[in-house]
């Protein structure tokens, strides 16, 4: 039995602490971001919403696993203090989410447990946000007389309040001077109500209805109910069920279908297919090793950079489909996987797959070295990277016979263990200094600077546009890329000026680039 979460105290659960929290988020919020550059103030936000987390229930820090989490979400708010990116705010939301639901929850178990109680936790949260507002109501309506409720200071003043303003306008009609004082207030009132209309701004309300519906819902995730933890019980029952060993009678099942001729005849043509792969897998394995690795020349009228590029992104394809294949045929505990040929063939073939894939990258550096770097091709070497670590995790789970469970849980691990590095890497600068390190006109044996393409990275390819502006020889080019510097540190600067807008990696920016520039970040 997994272990019970303690409740927290009566007032963290109560509905004006949730209240009160969402308002402050929503004020904080509003005084960092709107009409602001974005800067370290999400690592601030992010930490004060971990604190509302904390402060709410703090379950999470009571096991290993929730302090894990909240040992990743704190990382997470030094890389949004370093650099807030698209990729760091994302995987700081679903730390939050996680924390959210082990505030009322057990630990889930493996991914497809985790994914399913996010979805219930935080989508019936969302719900919450607008069915909590009809609780309010009638809480406030069946409140008794007795106490010092809303409801009792609503009954017992509002006919003394009506009767009074009744009162005063007969004051008003009867004594000039009470007519006068109560014109003024009036005029008052009506100055004080434009004002707050003033101050009613469309793009501001949907901010803030965001931001509260987001903070209320992570604070309101509830215990997953009975039924609801029995049906994902028996979700992950019916996959694990796949797993060698772990269901009786699937294993029964499995032996039966195994002893029919068809089983036989499936493991047959596992084999076949697998003998097939193999020797056209060994082509392409011979080809790539000629070419990559021994020098051998390629064909006439055809470049590095186009066999590169024509191999890169299809080679990966098909590393896919051959892992999708392996799925399909070596099921835990089915035919094909207690053969002991076939598991030799799909042995070598995985191997294969890694070295294609290990070739794709290869193309895609042979590539990069010829027409520079981009966004998308650092994206695809991360991606096949993921393949690559993929294709090894299957052929582990074929080895050690586990379940497709294990295999999920491992792949997500390092899927996210690899984007959260990601979060620390500056990836634009990386682009413009190799771009501009390996260009011709720095003497390398690249393609001719993309100044355009630099510009597109942002601030962070200041420095390495900077250095190679002088270099360039085309007078055109060159206005454009002084331009381009000039429109660079007025953005940085501007961005500076604001406290909010202060990150570590803007701040390193403007230090490689200010005494060139003669200015301050506050000018």
């Amino acid at each position: 039995m997994p272990p019970t979460v303690r409740p927290a105290a009566p007032w963290r659960r109560g509905y004006w602490f949730l209240i009160a929290a969402t308002t402050l988020s929503v004020a904080l919020a509003d005084w960092l971001f709107y009409g602001h550059p974005v800067g370290w103030t999400a690592g601030l936000f992010t930490a004060f919403v971990l604190a509302l987390l904390t402060l709410r229930g703090g379950a999470f820090l009571r096991n290993w696993r929730g302090m894990l989490v909240l040992l990743a979400a704190g990382g997470l708010v030094a890389a949004l203090v370093e650099e807030p990116t698209p990729l760091s705010v994302l995987l700081a939301t679903l730390a939050a989410s996680m924390l959210a639901v082990l505030n009322r929850n057990a630990w889930p178990g493996g991914t497809r447990l985790w994914a399913l109680r996010l979805v219930e936790g935080i989508g019936i949260a969302l719900v919450r946000v607008v069915t909590d507002n009809r609780i309010a109501l009638r809480w406030i309506r069946r409140r008794p007389m007795s106490g010092a409720g809303p409801a009792r200071l609503v009954t017992v003043w509002a006919l003394p309040v009506v009767l009074g303003a009744v009162f005063v306008a007969l004051f008003r009609a009867a004594n000039p001077i009470i007519a006068r004082l109560v014109g003024d207030a009036l005029e008052w009132l009506g100055d004080l109500l434009s004002h707050v209309l003033a101050l009613v701004d469309l793009p501001r309300n949907v901010f803030w209805a965001c931001v509260a519906a987001v903070v209320y819902a992570l604070l309101r995730v509830r215990q997953s109910r009975r039924h609801a933890a029995v049906s994902l019980a028996a979700a992950a029952e019916q996959w694990d069920g796949w797993s060698a060993g772990e269901e009786t009678a699937d294993a029964a099942r499995v032996t039966a279908y195994s002893l029919a001729p068809r089983a036989v005849s499936a493991e047959g043509i596992v084999v076949r297919c697998l003998l097939v792969f193999n020797a056209l897998f060994a082509v392409q394995t011979a080809l790539d090793a000629a070419y990559l690795f021994g020098g051998a020349a390629l064909p006439d009228g055809m470049t590095f950079a186009q066999y590169a590029h024509r191999g890169a992104y299809p080679l990966v394809a098909t590393a896919l489909l051959a892992a999708a294949f392996v799925l399909a045929a070596f099921r835990p505990g089915g035919a094909a996987e207690r053969s002991s040929l076939a598991r030799r063939l799909v042995y070598a073939w995985v191997a294969q797959n890694v070295f294609l894939t290990v070739t794709a990258a290869w193309r895609l550096d042979l590539y990069v070295g010829v027409y520079s770097l981009t966004r998308l091709r650092v994206a695809a070497g991360v991606w096949m990277l993921l393949v690559a670590t993929g294709l090894v995790w299957i052929g582990c789970r074929i080895v050690f016979r586990r379940g497709n469970a294990w295999l999920l849980n491992a792949n997500v691990l390092t899927t996210l263990a690899v984007l959260y590095a990601c979060c620390f890497v500056n990836f634009d600068r990386v682009i413009a200094d190799y771009n501009v390190a390996h260009c011709r006109e720095a003497g390398g044996e690249g393609v001719p600077i993309d100044a355009d393409y630099l510009y597109s990275l942002g601030p962070d390819a200041l420095p390495a546009l900077r250095r190679v502006t002088p270099t360039l020889a085309d007078g055109k080019r060159r206005r454009a890329a002084e331009a381009y510097c000039v429109a660079l540190t007025s953005q940085l600067r501007d961005e500076l000026k604001d406290w909010r807008g202060w990150t570590l990696r803007r701040w390193r920016t403007w230090s490689a680039v200010e005494p060139i520039s003669g200015a301050s970040a506050g000018g």
